[in-house]
């Protein structure tokens, strides 16, 4: 039987250290697990560590907000490919690095991205153009 969390937000995080920092938990989803609203708000923390790949194996999210912390790493180059139903996805004001990956244009649904204030090199794709739904898209700071 799968694992329900029964409310509007999943908010995922280990408990306070020592220096009274967050840190993210690893966040490992199996199957049987499942979020049975849609929404992941983890921002803002100071949550620390490496960005999870695995944030993004849950299909059933619309809404994910990470700003605020400080995350490291780079975004999978597979985003987007299992976020079929992904609406908001905000990673803003955090550490990570690398490119955006194209893969995101696979969340067709997308309205809103916010990947500002990281240290994303490279250039934007173009195939954001094709996010025919996307009306807010914040890439500054990088």
């Amino acid at each position: 039987m799968a694992r329900i969390l029964p409310y509007s937000t999943a908010c995922i995080f280990d408990t306070f250290n020592s220096t009274r920092k967050l840190k993210l938990w690893q966040m490992k989803f199996q199957p049987g697990f499942e979020i049975y609203k849609s929404t992941l708000v983890l921002g803002p923390n100071n949550l620390s560590g490496l960005f999870p790949p695995s944030m993004f194996n849950i299909s059933t999210i619309t809404l994910s907000n990470l700003v605020g912390n400080q995350l490291t790493g780079y975004l999978p180059s597979t985003l987007g490919y299992s976020l079929l139903n992904l609406e908001f996805l905000a990673l803003g004001i955090n550490k990570l690095m690398g490119t955006i990956p194209n893969s995101i244009t696979n969340a067709s649904k997308l309205i809103g991205l916010d990947l500002s204030s990281n240290s994303f090199s490279g250039l934007i794709p173009n195939t954001y153009g094709s996010l025919r739904f996307l009306s807010e898209l914040f890439l500054g700071f990088n």
